[in-house]
């Protein structure tokens, strides 16, 4: 192949260029600010004897973003076959926005499924989105998802 008719190095540069001239055109500010909200009460526990659920008040205090390397300070939801674990949390306002969750060290190293429900009111939380009698949906926002959640880190 002929050397002057591939030069990927010119192809980058105008690649570069491109961009950069269209850069600051398309680029916009929003005026989204970033605020952590802490839960201000639990509304209900699955669990209220502990055995299952430990330390659920620790979820109601101000976090710093980072996972927690001692284990300390940390709620514990405990998962069976007959048991599974669940917390209501109420924010004390409207939210529109996102959630952050920070998971500690876990025994084995392996990431964890969590499901997640969001709602206006505690009875929409506890509505399922699907089968008979379903008074919420998953049509315009995803209120009722899993996730998985990694190891000593954060989603």
């Amino acid at each position: 192949m002929d050397a002057r008719l591939f030069r990927p190095y010119r192809f980058v540069t105008y690649f570069l260029v491109f961009f950069a001239a269209l850069g600051p055109l398309s680029a916009q500010n929003e005026p989204i600010v970033r605020q952590r909200i802490t839960p201000t009460r639990i509304i209900w526990l699955s669990d209220t004897t502990g055995d299952y659920i430990k330390h659920p008040e620790y979820l109601l205090v101000p976090g710093n973003g980072q996972a927690d390397l001692s284990g300390s300070n940390l709620c514990y939801l405990v998962n069976t076959e007959k048991q599974k674990s669940s917390i209501i949390l109420d924010f004390g306002t409207e939210l529109q926005g996102a959630i952050q969750i920070i998971t500690g060290i876990t025994g084995g190293k392996t990431p964890v499924k969590l499901r997640v429900r969001f709602g206006e009111s505690v009875s929409e939380t506890m509505s399922e989105v699907q089968g008979e009698g379903a008074t919420a949906t998953n049509d315009h926002a995803m209120r009722d998802f899993e996730i998985t959640l990694p190891w000593l880190g954060r989603i």
